[in-house]
């Protein structure tokens, strides 16, 4: 067994509707330091999140689920406010996927099925650990890490119009911590 490439803290919702699929995420997340939270579907991860929202860093989030599915779920989590990543997962192609979330934040995309050193990747992406500074698991002072990675002005995978938006924001951070560069 292949220790995890970095330790993280805090609580990670994992949204799947195969339960043994969730199971193995949750155990894999937990290998990593962090304390899963499951949920079988869109509808339940949206009543587990409002629980649970000041202490979760990280949402894992199936696609094709029924009840609610991944996509109006991640919508519904944007328009209430929640601003901490989401990696969706899909057996679908990623690059389908990538095109209709372009421009809205997500965290990242895991293709389905996933191994534990992908997944230990995609979240210390997601947490913003991989760049040198303090990632949003590793130091608790970091909050404004958990929420968005950084970003610069001239990101592709944002749109012009919000380049002004995005430098604003790594202003703030920088300047509420500034250790974190």
């Amino acid at each position: 067994m292949e220790p995890p490439p970095f330790k993280g803290s805090g609580k990670v919702l994992v949204v799947d509707d195969e339960p043994i699929l969730r199971r193995v995420a949750a155990d894999d997340l937990r290998r990593m330091g962090f304390d899963p939270l499951e949920a079988g579907d869109g509808l339940e991860a949206l009543q587990v999140f409002a629980a649970n929202r000041d202490q979760t860093v990280l949402i894992l989030m199936d696609l094709t689920m029924p009840r609610m599915d991944g996509e109006e779920a991640y919508r519904r989590l944007r328009r209430s406010g929640a601003i901490v990543p989401i990696i969706l997962t899909s057996g679908f192609a990623q690059e389908e996927i990538l095109r209709r979330f372009h421009g809205r934040g997500l965290a990242g995309f895991l293709p389905k099925p996933y191994r534990f050193q992908a997944l230990a990747v995609a979240v210390q992406r997601a947490l913003g650990s991989e760049s040198g500074r303090p990632g949003g698991a590793d130091h608790p002072s970091n909050k404004f890490a958990v929420w968005l990675p950084e970003w610069s002005a001239g990101d592709l995978r944002i749109d012009h119009q919000h380049q002004d938006m995005v430098q604003a924001y790594n202003q703030v951070v920088a300047a509420l911590h500034p250790g974190t560069r």
